[in-house]
Formats: C-alpha cells, structure tokens, sequence
C-alpha cells in the first residue's frame, strides 16, 4: 500500500492484513464522503461489523480487533478485509479454497493464503459450531424482533427532516449513529 493516505482513511489491520475491493463495491462503490467515515462508517458501522464476528463466534473481542479488521478505508474506498473472511471460514473448518470461492467467487486475482499461528482457534470453531446450530434450529430471534421494534420507533419518531436547520440535522444524525453498532 502507498503510504500516501485520503483523510479519513483507517489504519489496515497488522494481524489481519490483506483487503479487496471485491464485494465492496456492491456497498460502496463511489469513494466515501468525509462526512459519511467519519460519522457512520469509521466511529459506528466498522466497529459494529467487527462485533458482529464477534456475536458470529469467528472470534473474541479479547482478541482485541482493530477497527479494520472486518473492513477498511483506503484511498477513500471501502475494502473488504479478506484476511477476516479467511478468518471466520477457517475457524469455522472450511478449507481457504472454500471460502474464497463462497466469499469470492473463486477470483483468480485474490491473494494466496498466508497463513498465522492464531488462525486456527478450537475454542472460535465451538462458538461457530454451537451458533450454527442454533441458527439452523431456532424458531425466535429476539435480537432481530428487538431490531425492529426500534426501527419501527425511530421512523415514528423522525421528524421532519426537511423543516430541520442544518445544526439539527447534524444533531439528528449523530443522535442516531450509536444504533448503528447494534
């Protein structure tokens, strides 16, 4: 990577190094606004992402990820940290290949698999195994019915954001951002 960086660039994960614009671009395909990083993106959705692997099993947060493990911005881009891919399919007893071709459609331009120490983890592949199995067996989410009650109440809650003053819409906004890590 260029050592030139955009200004709301994030720092690409030492443990967790390798990204792709694969997939990407189907969230984000335009380069993000400053705006957008720095209030959605870089302070609330990446970490959330992160906690979502998290709540998956593919790891623990006393693991301590860094904010781009799950993803990243470079060059004003979102790149996908295929490394974290990887991750979670390797805990999870899928061999790379596999993966990659799930994740990936098997692109003959990703990067080989390099392995580390900590990648294989029997404790992450029983948290995987025991989600897994509830995912396939339960009946309730009540973290999703949760979900939705609060979507449901911010909608009738909004108010009308074209009346709003740009400061109110600012206020809004950041009002809102914490709710998007869960």
């Amino acid at each position: 990577m260029s050592d030139q960086r955009w200004l709301v660039d994030t720092d690409p994960s030492p443990r967790l190094p390798v990204y792709t614009r694969l997939n990407a671009s189907d969230v984000l395909s335009d380069p993000i606004t400053p705006l957008g990083a720095d209030l959605g993106w870089i302070q609330n959705i990446l970490p959330g992402w992160n906690f979502g692997y998290a709540s998956l099993g593919s790891y623990s947060l006393a693991e301590r990820p860094d904010v781009a493990a799950s993803s990243g911005i470079f060059y004003g881009h979102l790149y996908i940290n295929l490394s974290m891919s990887r991750l979670v399919g390797i805990r999870g007893g899928l061999p790379v290949e596999l993966v990659d071709q799930l994740f990936y459609g098997g692109d003959p331009n990703i990067p080989a698999y390099v392995g580390h120490p900590d990648d294989e983890n029997a404790e992450a592949g029983r948290r995987l195994e025991a989600r897994n199995a509830w995912a396939l067996s339960t009946e309730a989410f009540p973290e999703l019915e949760e979900d939705r009650t609060l979507a449901d109440r911010l909608r009738t809650e909004r108010p009308d954001l074209s009346a709003l003053t740009p400061a109110a819409l600012v206020a809004r906004a950041r009002s809102v951002m914490p709710l998007e890590r869960v």
